[in-house]
């Protein structure tokens, strides 16, 4: 990673997904192959592999605007929900499915806050019911699977 933060930094290059994304991917990675070893310490530094990821490209989205930073995180996020189904792992089923949730949200809103407040109050409104709609849902899911 120093190596490559050394390369992009004589390049000039600013954007904040060129720092992040490696040292999140580095992060789950050692989470991943030392989960013996880290044992509880594992979950922190999967979790801030995930921060690390979806935040620098939340910046950047945040920054410009650029479509093709949502499709990143949506990606990303589409990536971690199918590893999570695949290897049966609800950590990064739950944090992928919430970045793709957030994103979502965060575009409805940057667009209804060009658009006007109005529309952007009403588009926040329906994210956070949205959101509550699903933690409702998954604490349901949760309470069943512990009767069955």
């Amino acid at each position: 990673n120093l190596a490559f933060f050394c390369f992009v930094y004589a390049q000039g290059w600013q954007d904040p997904q060129l720092y992040g994304i490696p040292i999140g991917f580095t992060f789950i990675a050692v989470a991943e192959f030392h989960k013996k070893e880290l044992g509880d310490v594992a979950q922190i530094f999967r979790l801030l592999g995930l921060i690390s990821l979806f935040g620098s490209s939340s910046i950047e989205i945040l920054n410009v605007g650029n479509p093709l930073n949502a499709l990143i995180i949506a990606g990303l996020g589409l990536g971690f929900v199918g590893y999570g189904i695949y290897f049966n792992n609800r950590f990064y089923l739950f944090s992928g499915a919430c970045a793709i949730v957030l994103d979502t949200i965060g575009h409805l809103i940057l667009f209804g806050v060009k658009s006007g407040y109005l529309e952007a109050i009403l588009i926040f409104i329906v994210g956070v019911v949205f959101i509550l709609f699903a933690i409702r849902m998954s604490l349901k899911r949760a309470k069943e699977n512990k009767k069955g």
